[in-house]
């Protein structure tokens, strides 16, 4: 994804356009993102950060989405609750294997 959006050229209005859809994400009353990060190449948005359901992240690429001059988006928004799963298992497969 990254590549794609290198290859993509910077408008002058991409700027803008990143610091509108972090306000709308930042304001956005059921959305609680964490460390969100908005970068914006040619129209096509990359999202970074964290929310805590699956919900939220469909939520937050929808609110991305709707804001004029949005051509596309990248949703890497990571899931709270899938990576306390992973850390989870990952733990007690640690733990197991010491026992």
């Amino acid at each position: 994804m990254m590549l794609i959006l290198q290859r993509l050229p910077r408008r002058p209005r991409d700027r803008h356009l990143a610091a509108t859809v972090k306000v709308r994400l930042l304001k956005h009353a059921r959305l609680q993102i964490t460390a969100p990060s908005v970068e914006v190449k040619a129209g096509v948005v990359l999202l970074r950060g964290r929310v805590r359901t699956r919900r939220q992240r469909l939520l937050a690429a929808g609110v991305v989405v709707s804001v004029p001059g949005v051509l596309g988006v990248f949703n890497e928004l990571k899931v709270e609750s899938d990576v306390r799963h992973v850390v989870g298992r990952s733990a007690s497969i640690c733990s197991s294997d010491e026992a």
